[in-house]
């Protein structure tokens, strides 16, 4: 038995030594086959030197010529660096409609936190492959499954204070994979300055009103409105997802060496009114020379909120370019009290599960708008007001122009009436920023309060001046502050001859005033009594 087993064992080993060049050749048939299908799936890197455009640019003494294609050039010791606000984007063009398996990001020093990676076949339509709020920097590769003609990063808070740096921005998959009816550029509108390498496309129409944050999505991942790519230094040039995307609230300390005037002269025909008790004025009084050409009076019912007719609400917890801590709600927030104001609170809570940039918002507060409601050119703006106090409070009335969403922050220009950050209590700071003196670069001049008096303790009379030739600042019928058009220029374009329209808000915590500490205490309210904007003649 042994013997024919053995016999059996030789035969059948003979066999598979005569079929062994068969299975050879059936083997390579299967593997050149799977090596055909491997071919067209093949994981290649389709971003090298494709057109590239950008929100912002970085153009200064540190960063030459930081543009987009920086970020597709294949060396990481080129850089594309933004702006420094929120809300600021990177798109690839493929060329075609591609398959995209794997996004490598390496990030310089500066890196999100917060961004999504999205695709589109006519740049209108966006679809979010991936998308984090714990971005760590460094490298980071996503694993991704998408397709789509244009790939972009839409980052929406940043890691750090400075802008984003990102050395290179690699797209792998397989290059013309699908076929798409390529877009028309549009041409930028007039007013931007773009880069040599990109050209406007305005995506998405914004939700009337809100600045830069889409209502609804607690994690404030909307899609920005891409612009052109203005030159503006490091500062931020097109941020525009005005809604979406990030406008800054206000300023940042003014460094530019404007001095203050000295003067203290109350303007003509205005008798400020400082106290304690809110006035209710139905019909109010023009100052001698102006009429009045909009206001609110705020004299509605308890616990309704503002006018509808002229106020909208920005609603989000991006952190609005500054890194602030609250989420912007769209009614609970902003209420009138009956008594002939409008209440602006801020609290420290979260009833709905908000989440912010930096995970689940801890503060709610409120910041109102008139974009696409009222907008004018030239006149005075005053505002009665009780600001709120303590140490991450930022209060401000402030106007930008109408055009962000065509030119971008800060071409669009901005002036700050007022603002005022919690460890300042007795001083407040009227501020323009425009392209080439934004952010901390602003330019402006501070006004206190004298005998240790603070700002919390009454109502006092913030008011603007604005021609074409210059912005004056007054506190209280004071004017303690005027910048030029000639002094702009100095530094930047003067951004101020187009209509611009009012936001309010109060802002808890961020870059310029800090977060919070155990000497905070909340509610906090800021009180507004009346706005009015009047024009002269």
């Amino acid at each position: 038995m042994e013997h024919a087993s053995r016999k059996k064992q030789t035969r059948s080993l003979w066999n598979v030594i005569k079929l062994f060049p068969l299975c050879m050749l059936l083997g390579g048939l299967f593997l050149s086959a799977g090596y055909a299908f491997a071919s067209t799936t093949e994981d290649t890197l389709i971003s090298a030197k494709r057109p590239a455009t950008s929100s912002t640019r970085g153009n200064n003494f540190w960063c030459r010529d930081c543009t987009a294609k920086k970020a597709v050039d294949g060396d990481t010791k080129t850089s594309w660096v933004s702006g420094y606000a929120d809300r600021q984007w990177l798109q690839v063009d493929l060329g075609a409609g591609a398959v995209i398996h794997r996004v490598i990001l390496t990030w310089g020093a500066a890196y999100a936190k917060a961004y999504q990676i999205q695709v589109s076949d006519n740049k209108k339509a966006w679809t979010s492959l991936y998308s984090t709020n714990s971005g760590k920097g460094g490298v980071e590769e996503l694993t991704v499954s998408g397709k789509g003609r244009y790939i972009r990063l839409y980052v929406m808070a940043h890691g750090m204070f400075s802008g984003i740096s990102l050395a290179e921005f690699q797209i792998y998959g397989v290059a013309g994979g699908l076929s798409v009816t390529p877009t028309t550029e549009s041409t930028p509108v007039a007013g931007a300055t773009p880069t040599a390498e990109a050209t406007s496309t305005v995506e998405v129409t914004p939700t009337a009103g809100i600045t830069p944050t889409a209502e609804v999505t607690p994690t404030v991942e909307s899609t920005p409105t891409e612009e052109s790519t203005p030159t503006v230094g490091i500062t931020p040039t097109a941020e525009v997802t005005t809604t979406v995307g990030t406008t800054p609230t206000v300023g940042t300390t003014p460094t530019v060496g404007i001095t203050p005037t000295a003067e203290v002269t109350p303007t003509v025909g205005i008798t400020p009114t400082v106290g304690t008790t809110p006035i209710v004025a139905t019909t109010p009084t023009a100052p001698a020379g102006w009429h009045i050409i909009w206001n609110d009076e705020f004299n509605g019912a308890v616990g309704t909120g503002p006018d509808g007719n002229k106020w909208v609400a920005d609603v989000g917890g991006g952190g609005w370019g500054n890194q602030e801590r609250e989420y912007y709600t769209k009614s609970d927030n902003a209420k009138q009290d009956g008594n002939g104001n409008l209440v602006i609170e801020a609290r420290k809570e979260n009833p709905a599960n908000y989440q912010c940039w930096y995970g689940t918002c801890q503060y709610t507060s409120a910041r109102l708008t008139t974009l696409d409601k009222f907008d004018f050119t030239y006149g005075r703006v005053e505002a009665r007001i009780k600001i709120p106090s303590g140490q991450g409070i930022w209060p401000a009335i402030w106007m930008m122009g109408n055009n962000i969403a065509s030119v971008g922050w800060p071409n669009n220009g901005e002036v700050d009436i007022f603002e005022n950050i919690g460890r300042e209590p007795s001083t407040v700071h009227g501020t323009v920023h425009g392209p080439g003196y934004s952010g901390a670069n602003g330019i402006g001049g501070p006004y206190s309060l004298q005998s240790g008096k603070k700002f919390a303790d009454d109502y006092h009379l913030f008011a603007v001046e604005w021609n074409a030739n210059q912005i004056a600042f007054f506190v209280d019928g004071n004017k303690y502050f005027t910048v030029t058009k000639t002094t702009v220029e100095q530094h930047g374009r003067w951004a101020y001859d187009h209509p611009f329209y009012l936001l309010l808000n109060v802002a808890v915590g961020g870059t310029w005033p800090g977060d919070p500490d155990g000497s905070s205490t909340y509610p906090q309210k800021m009180y507004i009594d009346y706005i009015r904007v009047f024009q002269q003649g």
